[in-house]
Parts: structure tokens; C-alpha cells; sequence
């Protein structure tokens, strides 16, 4: 009765709601409704005091020694960085993603960016060290949402490269899934697409050295992401590493503990989100943990745990496992526990000395549901930065922008939208081109026009010889012939234009709105990167700190690759 109470009054919450609201865009306009929710990054105090709460962890000097100690390749940038986070004030700007296939889409290394370019700013401002550091999300185990790419065809198509689970670990984290042989044909068709150049061999190489087959997914995208971020000075943290676990245990222990109280205020904030017409981004079931269990150990599948006579369930396998047996089999490996997506934001600043968290729409949706549980464990949340946003405009992106004079914005609209547009533009000749009538249009205006030629002079004709009535009917039948085919030869034309108007339209969404959504979230970085080898400097340039407007970058000639400074 008592969830079927909650759910009623969250349901009234949001009836009574004037209208579904983004809690992202409500965040970046500077709502009263959003700030109630997360610290305001834009207040210098609140900035310094983020600061101090990150200072403070409780083990500084064994979370340096687990981050020196993993499996994850570290250039001279990443060690330089390590060392300044054993500084007892050093903070660090975090942000965090899947580990996708070639890299994941462009938002990844736009989160990347934009926590160097938060960390730098940070820097000068704190006047002490913070450091970017990368959160590696291979707890989770849905292979299928990494393992594909998206490759913008210099053709103007979309190709898709993806590769093939391995048999028998649906359930197992990615962490654990190497990759098989149909990755070497993956990375084939990459070379082919991106081309033979130098620039080309520059970019396939490291992806051909880290993606290699019985390799795990996640090592290979974190061995290819530390050669790209390395020179910034980028800390990529393994969550799935045996070092980070044990000392996550605590956390998760007492999670499990409290885990019927952690829920009630969980559902107490989501109905406070909905009462203002935000929907929570993650959905939180009554008393449950905010953890997963490897009843087969760290390697084995994971099961999503709920409360139940005895101790817990397990979602998908059949057996009830108590408390004390899940504090047992934890403390032997605390890699039998794996978090949820709101249990793993608090790990993560539970541990590393957050000052900000750098994020996409979605997770500032989420953290907002999220103030009760850091309230639990007695951690004021940090920082929830947006992330950069681009649109990259690659010179034929330009011109069929042109050519349709229309502006990025708008192809955002529906297409159906776009071509009523441009065909009213063109009726009404707002543009500097003739008026281009429909054809019935121009069959109307030719009839009226041929109409008031016969009145005007058929009194005339037949005044000089009556006779001449029935040849002058005559040529008016031809001359409606002739108009008649004509029409038909026009409208033929008229439609054929209008195809070619959609065609590159359609071409213009697929570049910019691929799949129907932002460029960020499709395309891949290798093939940007193989024609502008500058691009992560001028995107970095770019960043506005504290800033989740959409920038627009136009992108012109390749040219040569810029040696990135190592942060100081």
C-alpha cells in the first residue's frame, strides 16, 4: 500500500504540473526550481567551498598508491598529474563514460575536454592543484551500448562498424568482455573509410595497437584514450580495478545496510523533482540497494539485488543470499559488488577529491535526484558542471547550408517543417531567386492570362469577318493543349527540384542531426581526427568553463598536428 500510495502521489505530482520540464535547460537558464537541487557552479563561494570538501577525502595517500598500481597505461602527462594529486589540498575535476568502441561517440571527448579546461580554470582560481581526472564506466554490462560506431562517410552516408559479444557474458561487466576476431574487421573498414594518408595511418594506428582481439573492450578504450589525453595531464581511473574496489567496500557495506532509509529519501526527491515538473532520470524501486551482485565472482554475471523475506532477491536468478552473506563474500572480493548509476557517482566522490563533476544533460538530470543520498553518507554533493556542446561544420556541411540558406539551427526542426519553410521562402521570394510558382499555380495565372487575351480582341476579330469564330475557337483549343502539356512538362520540373531540395536536406540532417539526434551522440572521433589533427586544440580553445551552450565550430583544411602542453 505503500508504494502504490508513493506512486500516486508522484503521479498527481506530475498531472497537475503545467508540463514535462527539462531539468538540464531549467539548470543552464539559472532556475530557482533547478539550483534547489545541485550547488550553483557559477557562485565563487560555493566554488570554494567544493574545494574544501574535496581536500578532505579520507585516505589521499592510498588512493595514489591503487591509481599508480592499475592496469592502465600512464604517459609522462598522467604520472606529472598523479604526483600533484599527493598534494593534501589538491581537488580534481572528474568526469566519466562508457568505454565505446573506437572511442564512443564525440560526447566522450567532449566531457574530457571540458573537465581540462573546468581543472585549468579552477587552478588559477583556487590557487591550488586540480586535476582532471577520467572515471572509466566498466562496471556495467550492456555490451550491446558500446560495442558499435558511427562513422560519417566523406559520401555523406552513415556507416555503422560494430563487433560481436563474446558468447555466455550478457551479464557480465564490460570489463570482462575481450573483444573477438570481428574486430579486426571493424578496424579494416575504419582504414578504408578514413583513407590511405598520413593523417589517416596517424589515427589508425594506436586504435589498431589497443584494439586487438582477447583484449577487454575497456582496457582497449583506455589504453587508445590515454594516448589522446595524456599531454593535458588526464588521470583515467579503472572503477572496476581490485585496489579501487577494496576501498569502495565500506561504501558499498554501508549502503546495503541502509538501504531501506536510502530509498525513502530517494522517492521523497523524486516527488519533490516531480511537484516541479522534472522527471527523475533514473528510477528507483522501494527499499532496494543501489547495487549489483557476482554470485560467480568478479568475472561472473551480475544481478541486480532486491529486498525480500530473508535478505535479497536477485533480479534474473533464482535464490535468496542474506546480509551477513553478502558482507562474507564481499570482503573476500569486493568485486562481487558493482554499483548502480546513483551508487556510483557517490563511490566516486566518496574517494577521489571532487571538486566539480563534469557532465551531460542527462546526468545533471540524475544528480538532482541524488542531494538525499550524499546527505546519507554525510558528503555535500559537488560541483555539476555542464559539458562542452559543439556542432562541427565540415566545409560540405557549410555549403548545402548555403545552398538552402538555412541556418544550423533550424535543421533541428522537422523535416516536414523545413521543406514547408523553404517552399514558402521561395514562394514569397524572401530570397534573391525568381518566385517559383506551384503548378497549378502557373496553369491558373497562364488560363487567366490567355482568357483576357481573347476578350480583348475576339469583338475585334469578328467584327472584321463572323467566319473567323470557329478558327479562333480553334486556336484556343490548341493553345489549351499546348498548355496543358506544357503544365505537365513543368510540374515534372517543379517536382524533380523539390526532390533534389529534400535530398540535400536529408544530406544536411545526416551531418549534422544524424539517426535524428545531436552529432555528439553518434558520430565517432578517428574519422574527425584523421582529416583535422588539431581538433582537440581548437576544441579546447573553444570551451567556455561553466558553460553548457552549444558552440558551433567550422572546420576547415586539415593541418598539422599541434603538440598539446602538459598541464603544469
Amino acid at each position: 500500500m505503500q508504494s502504490r500510495s508513493r506512486l500516486a502521489s508522484s503521479l498527481s505530482a506530475c498531472i497537475t504540473a503545467d508540463v514535462t520540464r527539462s531539468f538540464a535547460a531549467a539548470l543552464l537558464s539559472g532556475s530557482p526550481d533547478a539550483l534547489e537541487f545541485l550547488p550553483n557552479y557559477l557562485d565563487t563561494s560555493e566554488r570554494l567551498a567544493a574545494a574544501e570538501v574535496g581536500a578532505g577525502i579520507a585516505d589521499r595517500r592510498a588512493l595514489c598508491d591503487v591509481l599508480a598500481a592499475q592496469d592502465v597505461p600512464r604517459g609522462p602527462g598522467a604520472l606529472r598529474s598523479l604526483e600533484r594529486l599527493r598534494q593534501p589540498d589538491a581537488v580534481a575535476v572528474v568526469t566519466g563514460q562508457q568505454a565505446g568502441l573506437f572511442g564512443g561517440p564525440l560526447l566522450t571527448i567532449y566531457k574530457l575536454l571540458s573537465a581540462v579546461a573546468n581543472a585549468r580554470v579552477l587552478e588559477a582560481e583556487l590557487g591550488r592543484p586540480v586535476i582532471p581526472m577520467f572515471w572509466l564506466q566498466n562496471e556495467d554490462h550492456d555490451f550491446a551500448e558500446i560495442a558499435e560506431t558511427w562513422v560519417p562517410a566523406r559520401s555523406g552516408g552513415l556507416i555503422r562498424l560494430s563487433v560481436e559479444p563474446a558468447p555466455g557474458l550478457e551479464r557480465c561487466s564490460v570489463a570482462h568482455h575481450p573483444l573477438g576476431e570481428s574486430v579486426a574487421g571493424a578496424l579494416f573498414e575504419l582504414s578504408a573509410l578514413l583513407g590511405d594518408g598520413p593523417l589517416a595511418s596517424a589515427v589508425i594506428s594506436p586504435l589498431q595497437g589497443a584494439y586487438s582481439p582477447c583484449r577487454s573492450i575497456a582496457k582497449a578504450f583506455a589504453e587508445w584514450l590515454s594516448g589522446i589525453c595524456d599531454p593535458m595531464g588526464v588521470i583515467i581511473v579503472d572503477s572496476r580495478d581490485a585496489g579501487l574496489a577494496r576501498l569502495a567496500l565500506p561504501i558499498h557495506l554501508q549502503a546495503l545496510a541502509r538501504a531501506a532509509e536510502i530509498a525513502a529519501g530517494l522517492h521523497a526527491r523524486e516527488d519533490r523533482l516531480a511537484s516541479l515538473g522534472f522527471v527523475g532520470q533514473v528510477h528507483v524501486r522501494e527499499g532496494a540497494p543501489l547495487a549489483f551482485f557476482h554470485p560467480d565472482g568478479p568475472l561472473g554475471p551480475r544481478f541486480r539485488l532486491a529486498p525480500c523475506e530473508g535478505g535479497y532477491s536477485l533480479i534474473g536468478r533464482e535464490g535468496v543470499i542474506s546480509l551477513a552473506e553478502l558482507r562474507s563474500a564481499a570482503e573476500g572480493d569486493p568485486r562481487v559488488l558493482s554499483s548502480s548509476a546513483l551508487l556510483r557517482p557517490l563511490i566516486q566522490d566518496l574517494l577521489l577529491p571532487t571538486v566539480a563533476y563534469v557532465g551531460g544533460p542527462a546526468e545533471l538530470a540524475y544528480f538532482a535526484q541524488m542531494g538525499p543520498l550524499y546527505a546519507a553518507f554525510g558528503r555535500p554533493m559537488p560541483l555539476i558542471v555542464p559539458r562542452a556542446r559543439f556542432r562541427l561544420i565540415e566545409e560540405r556541411t557549410r555549403r548545402l547550408l548555403t545552398d538552402l540558406a538555412l541556418s544550423p539551427d533550424l535543421v533541428s526542426r522537422p523535416r516536414d517543417e523545413l521543406l514547408a519553410l523553404m517552399a514558402s521562402r521561395d514562394a514569397d521570394g524572401s530570397v534573391d531567386t525568381p518566385t517559383v510558382p506551384a503548378p497549378s499555380e502557373l496553369r491558373e495565372r497562364l488560363q487567366e492570362r490567355f482568357r483576357r487575351v481573347i476578350i480583348a480582341e475576339e469583338a475585334a476579330i469578328v467584327t472584321v469577318d463572323a467566319t473567323l469564330r470557329g478558327p479562333l475557337d480553334k486556336l484556343i483549343e490548341a493553345t489549351s493543349e499546348s498548355a496543358a502539356r506544357f503544365i505537365l512538362k513543368y510540374e515534372r520540373a517543379w517536382r524533380g527540384r523539390d526532390q533534389l531540395t529534400a535530398d540535400r536536406l536529408d544530406r544536411l540532417r545526416l551531418l549534422l542531426e544524424p539517426n535524428g539526434v545531436p552529432q555528439e551522440r553518434v558520430h565517432g572521433l578517428p574519422y574527425y581526427l584523421s582529416r583535422y589533427p588539431d581538433l582537440l586544440e581548437r576544441l579546447l580553445e573553444r570551451i567556455e568553463p561553466f558553460s553548457g551552450a552549444l558552440i558551433d565550430v567550422e572546420l576547415g583544411s586539415p593541418s598539422p598536428a599541434p603538440t598539446l602542453e602538459v598541464a603544469p
